[in-house]
């Protein structure tokens, strides 16, 4: 068995793989790779939350309409919950807003009036219930 090297300019050359200067590429150049916006992220994880909070009106409404033989405390209090109730109708404004302003063509004036928009619906939402 041969000895590896300790220097460490052989073990970048194994991690990295390092064209020679005489080496030429050949096809097309890559773009640099880049990370997916933020809206996206935030979008993929109202999406979520939004499918639980779904779940929990669902046990809770079969819970409060049929007799179960299995009661849960911890479905009943999040079913009654109005914070849950807030948290659900934000993350649907959030979720109908940025698929607006993506079908109207964004920008940043309309951007602005959306979230005004779903702020305003999210206060008379809470006020309300």
């Amino acid at each position: 068995m041969r000895p590896v090297p300790q220097n460490s300019e052989s073990l970048h050359r194994v991690w990295v793989d390092v064209p020679e200067e005489n080496e030429k590429r050949e096809g097309p150049v890559e773009a640099p790779r880049s990370y997916t916006p933020l809206v996206e992220t935030l979008r993929l994880y109202a999406g979520w939350l939004l499918v639980w909070y779904f779940i929990v009106y669902a046990l809770g409404a079969i819970q409060l309409t049929r007799h179960l033989p299995v009661r849960s405390l911890v479905v009943e209090s999040l079913f009654s919950s109005s914070l849950i109730a807030d948290c659900s109708c934000g993350f649907f404004l959030f979720l109908l807003c940025s698929s607006l302003h993506r079908r109207m063509g964004g920008g940043i004036l309309l951007a602005m009036c959306l979230f005004l928009a779903g702020v305003v619906f999210l206060l008379l939402f809470a006020f309300n219930t």
